[in-house]
């Protein structure tokens, strides 16, 4: 056999589900592949991965297949690598696929004059779902292909850079510079640091774009492939820090006494997923341990050394956050302030002037209102930004001024929005005007059928399965099309109604009210209580479907119910002065089509659905909210205060308190002691678990899954405690069990002990329970500060606590610390948490220990919430 073209490495390790697939997309491939070898390196399978390979390979003399004990895909690829015989190399992870006419596009593109001259060659990826096998062209470095084929001077274009293993390299220069895998590179970045330190080696590297090569990454639903497991990886915040970029830039300093702006890129493309991870309410990030993150932090430090100033503010590479580019600016190159001007023309708008900087109290003791957010990242703040919006030319020279003490004005970066350029930065590829159309037509036709095969080889169903699906997709699609056209008809329809003089008329300025759309019974239902008692001048509406358990209760009670998404309603809010809920998701925030409520510009008042004691910024601050209640000096404090992680103008906060506290007030006020004997049992619930009995493929699975959880073995423990249930009964106290919503649906796999009764929804309202309650036991609830409201003690048992606050739940640690301000002993075993409840039942003691800090929630504790509320909007709306 004669030297190949082009050697393939595959690296397999327990893929058996996924590489048949692979071979297949190989076998169908539209040119010889004589010139092309395939080594396979089975990495310590325990799987069928090894006999799959094997089989494959029988009867073809271009593939070899070889076996080791497990050492990472490094150490797989470059066993691979060290048996290559080709001119290039490159890499299959075993469970992609590629397209018919990959290795022809790449074997086409190699034999053209204009490559003799490439170094590199990148192939165009594709994302595959797992499941459907739906392809989608949105991978972050697709800009590179938008041109076509073609060769790139790296130098010239530093942001078409490579990370992954289906580059082609030259086997020569690999070896005539000793270029190897580094095997302690891992989970992640083993690739992007074998190409670094190979390209490093040439002074203009010059790289071959070949965009006809279509490679399909199989992203796994099951999230199991390397990448997307990786956050849980402790070497992924250490040793590719520090074994992977560190050593990229030395490698490159050595070699040319530089590092290059376009391995710059490469590092820089992959820290910012760290910090878009961590700026999620749900992060991956949070898990780690303290130490742990202070040597990520100390890393982070050391690389961004080598990281240009100019390199953070130009990648454009994917869409980065301001907030994370300015961060990274003021923490580690020492940026102090960097000043962002609105722009000028926009007359419509008022002018706003941004300011970043590392902590400064003095700024906040001035003249003007300067509003301000922290931000922070890895559990550490990283800087304070100031901002003012003002249509007052004075107030804003004024604010440039304080933006200047301690510092002269070339001390400042100004930049320009516009610099941070949009990832539609690259020119889109035009289509030729020649381009026959019957050509162009095969060529789709051909295309689709293409689509098809991909489908069916990354799901493994056959083609007429394929076919019936896309059928009934493209039916759907079209389906919605109609029925979008029809919406847009009837929203046109809805506003001429809306303009209406008896609709003006008869819905001028109305509050429209909401808790959520398919339950009341928390703070809007209360607020609308009070308005339709004490308020009738106020035209007030609630939001509720008709299939609510509450709709005929509130419906005898008086209440003007209107249907979310109604037509009634839609009219209402183009009319109406506010929206007010007691949450923030997009049905509450959204009860008609968004562009309905966009065009009526209606602020939306969130009264919220307890006291918020935990940082929601990342939940919040996208959220438009224009004024929000609270309820604590503590809650209120950290909405706004100097190290708030909230973007919200003091302005739009009030400390107000919660409706539904007037009537827990009226309800204990008329309660007799003797009745006051309920011991509340109110756990949160793990959002975690829900997928996974999701998932489950019978009853009996699901059962034995929620049965072995943590989750269920602690709280069924406690609820089926026969020393507490004797305590109980002593202290002649009723157990009432209060299920999470999201436990509801599994409700039927729970034995609850006859001495517990369950709240179900609808006999008595949650304030019924609270007001005659005793003592309340809970996790991480919000519902201590309801039961604080009226001097009942909680007891809080919190066996996953550093698992809650590790980004598996919504939980991030904010102001509020269960140890230093709860309302009661923070228990961490099952034994000492029943110890607790039994010390309070016999001698009721925590109320008087922790007087301190009731006080300091509540200091003057009355019936008047939902008339400060009332008197905060109106305030608010007259502005």
């Amino acid at each position: 056999m004669s030297q190949p073209i082009i050697s393939v490495v595959i690296a397999a390790h327990n893929v058996d589900k996924y590489i048949q697939a692979t071979f297949a997309s190989i076998d169908r491939q539209t040119v010889d592949l004589g010139d092309v070898e395939f080594i396979i390196v089975d990495d310590g399978s325990v799987d069928q991965t090894r006999q799959i390979a094997q089989n494959w390979a029988t009867g073809k003399p271009n593939v070899i297949v070889y076996s080791q004990e497990n050492q990472g895909v490094a150490g797989a690829r470059q066993t691979g690598l060290n048996h290559a015989h080709g001119i290039w190399f490159t890499s299959i992870d075993p469970d992609d696929i590629i397209d018919k006419d990959y290795f022809k596009a790449i074997l086409n593109f190699l034999s053209t004059e204009v490559s003799r001259e490439i170094n590199f060659a990148v192939t165009n990826i594709i994302a595959m779902n797992d499941s459907t096998g739906r392809l989608a062209n949105n991978h972050a470095l697709r800009h590179r292909f938008d041109r076509g084929n073609r060769v790139v001077a790296l130098n010239n274009e530093p942001q078409s850079i490579q990370l992954g293993a289906t580059a082609l390299m030259l086997v020569d220069s690999v070896r005539k510079n000793s270029i190897e895998y580094k095997k302690s590179v891992k989970p992640t970045f083993e690739d992007a640091h074998f190409i670094g330190r190979y390209l490093s080696h040439y002074k203009e590297p010059l790289v071959g774009i070949i965009a006809d090569a279509k490679y399909y990454y199989r992203k796994r639903q099951n999230k199991s492939s390397l990448v997307q497991s990786s956050w849980s990886h402790i070497d992924k915040y250490s040793t590719v820090l520090e074994e992977g970029y560190l050593d990229l830039f030395l490698s490159a300093k050595k070699i040319s006494g530089r590092v290059p702006q376009w391995i710059q890129f490469m590092v820089l493309y992959d820290l910012f997923w760290y910090f878009l991870e961590d700026s999620k309410q749900f992060a991956r990030t949070a898990w780690l341990t303290t130490e742990a993150n202070y040597r990520f932090l100390k890393l982070l430090g050391e690389i961004f050394e080598h990281i240009d100033i100019e390199t953070i503010i130009d990648f454009n590479i994917y869409e980065v956050p301001t907030a994370i580019r300015q961060s990274v600016l003021v923490r580690f190159k020492n940026v102090n302030n960097i000043l962002i001007d609105s722009d000028e023309a926009a007359s419509s708008v008022p002018y706003e002037v941004i300011y970043c900087s590392p902590f400064s109290s003095n700024l906040f003791a001035q003249e003007i209102q300067i509003n301000s957010i922290v931000h922070s990242f890895f559990g550490v703040p990283f800087c304070l930004e100031l901002w003012i919006i003002s249509d007052s030319r004075a107030e804003i020279s004024n604010f440039s001024k304080i933006m200047s003490l301690g510092g002269s004005p070339n001390q400042f970066l100004h930049v320009s929005l516009t610099n941070y350029a949009s990832i539609s930065h690259y020119p889109k590829k035009q289509s030729a005007n020649n381009i026959n159309a019957l050509k162009s037509c095969i060529r789709k036709i051909s295309r689709a059928f293409e689509i098809i095969n991909i489908r069916a080889l990354a799901t493994g169903s056959s083609l007429l399965k394929v076919y019936k699906g896309i059928t009934v997709s493209l039916f759907n699609r079209l389906l919605k099309v109609a029925q979008a056209k029809m919406n847009r008809r009837r929203r046109i329809n809805i506003i001429k109604k809306s303009s209406h003089h008896s609709n003006k008329t008869a819905f001028k300025d109305a509050w429209c009210l909401m808790d959520r759309s398919s339950n009341a019974d928390d703070n809007a239902e209360h607020l609308y209580r009070y308005l339709m008692k004490n308020r009738p001048d106020i035209n007030a509406f609630f939001i509720l479907k008709r299939s609510s358990s509450d709709w005929n209760r509130l419906e005898k009670e008086g209440f003007k119910l209107l249907e979310p998404n109604s037509e009634k309603l839609s009219i209402v809010v183009l009319n109406s002065r506010c929206l007010i809920s007691s949450d923030a998701v997009a049905e509450c925030m959204f009860p008609v089509h968004r562009s309905l409520v966009n065009r009526s510009r209606v602020p939306f008042i969130f009264l919220q659905h307890g006291v918020l004691m935990n940082d929601l910024s990342r939940w919040l601050n996208p959220k438009k909210i224009d004024l929000m209640m609270t309820t604590t000096p503590g809650e209120y404090s950290s909405m706004i205060g100097p190290s708030s992680p909230y973007r919200i103008a003091p302005t739009q906060v009030s400390l107000t308190g919660l409706s539904r506290f007037d009537e827990l007030i009226r309800i204990r006020n008329r309660t007799p002691e003797k009745d006051r004997n309920i011991f509340l049992i109110m756990p949160t619930w793990r959002h975690s678990l829900t997928s996974k009995l999701n998932a489950a493929e019978s009853e009996a699975q699901r059962k034995e899954l929620f049965e072995g959880s943590q989750y269920f073995r602690e709280w069924h423990g406690l609820l089926t405690s026969q020393v507490l249930t004797a305590a109980l009964e002593r202290g002649q106290l009723q157990a009432v069990y209060v299920p999470h919503p999201s436990l509801r649906p599994f409700m039927d796999l729970i034995e609850f002990p006859d001495n517990i009764k369950i709240a179900e929804h609808g006999s008595l309202s949650m304030q019924e329970y609270i007001a005659r309650s005793a003592l309340l036991v809970t996790d991480y609830s919000s519902i201590s500060f309801d039961a604080a409201y009226l001097d009942v003690p909680t007891v809080y048992f919190q066996f996953d606590h550093a698992e809650i606050f590790g980004g598996t739940h919504n939980f991030r640690a904010g102001y509020f610390s269960y140890v230093k301000n709860g309302f009661g002993p923070v228990t961490a075993q099952r034994e000492e948490t029943i110890a607790e409840i039994i010390a309070e039942i016999e001698n009721p003691s925590i109320r008087a220990n922790y007087s301190d800090r009731f006080e300091a929630a509540f200091p003057q504790p009355d019936s008047q919430n939902s008339e400060r509320i009332v008197k905060s909007i109106e305030s608010f709306l007259s502005e």
